[in-house]
């Protein structure tokens, strides 16, 4: 098949309009590749949210302001929050939040937070990381404990390394997490299962992780981008310091 390009910009995809399921496609490697020669296809300017990092489209995300996809947040943590819907709190009326990497953030925004087995729109199937509780184990009296959406209503706990995964963004260290509007009786709470996990004022660690099983209880109304360290190079000198090596040798 021919290959399409739209010069002079980088962040612009190709997508092609699948008519029977009413869903516009883009190959995740092969950007100018047409799928089928008759239909619908159209070029897209993905927005740079995170540099090399993270792109979406101009849809996917409500800008703060022109040119300006972020929002500066104090609340629950300092963060920089990226809107993706309006927050409706007659039907949602919970805030949880669910640490995860940056990189699958964009099949997230896709096909929502989902359980495990599903094979979601990129091709991949939802598995549990291989540092979690594996499936069929029973947990707190409750049979294959890990086949549901965990949340948890700690920023805290889900920014832990056992969720989060921290990435960077030029001299910064950050993780990212989804912030979620959950229906009211749609989970169920259970104590920590991370061990080694120091409580933070507020956490309640009987009732830190939030179980569900309908996708559709759950929308993400924010990704929060939470600085881990605000200087790599900063840390790194003063790690230096400490250690007697004279910290202006470090670059």
């Amino acid at each position: 098949m021919p290959n399409v390009v739209f010069n002079g910009d980088s962040n612009v995809r190709l997508y092609s309009w699948i008519q029977s399921q009413a869903y516009w496609f883009a190959h995740k490697t092969r950007h100018g590749r047409l799928p089928f020669i008759d239909g619908v296809h159209a070029f897209i300017r993905h927005v740079d949210i995170i540099p090399a990092a993270l792109n979406l489209p101009p849809d996917m995300f409500i800008q703060a302001a022109v040119g300006k996809p972020f929002n500066t947040r104090d609340h629950p943590v300092y963060c920089r929050c990226l809107k993706i819907r309006q927050h409706k709190t007659d039907v949602y009326p919970h805030i949880a939040y669910h640490g995860t990497s940056i990189k699958v953030i964009p099949s997230i925004l896709m096909d929502g937070l989902v359980m495990p087995s599903t094979v979601v729109s990129n091709g991949i199937r939802v598995c549990p990381p291989d540092n979690h509780i594996a499936r069929g184990v029973k947990v707190f009296d409750t049979e294959d404990f890990s086949n549901g959406i965990f949340v948890s209503p700690s920023i805290h706990y889900c920014s832990d390394p056992a969720y989060a995964v921290t990435f960077s963004d030029g001299d910064e260290r950050l993780v990212a997490v989804l912030e979620c509007a959950v229906k009211r009786d749609a989970f169920k709470a259970f104590p920590s299962t991370v061990p080694g996990y120091k409580g933070h004022e507020g956490d309640d660690l009987t009732a830190i992780e939030w179980r569900l099983t309908n996708p559709a209880a759950i929308e993400i109304i924010s990704i929060l981008f939470i600085p881990q360290i605000k200087s790599r190079i900063a840390a790194a000198r003063l790690r230096a310091g400490k250690l007697g090596v004279n910290p202006n040798d470090v670059t």
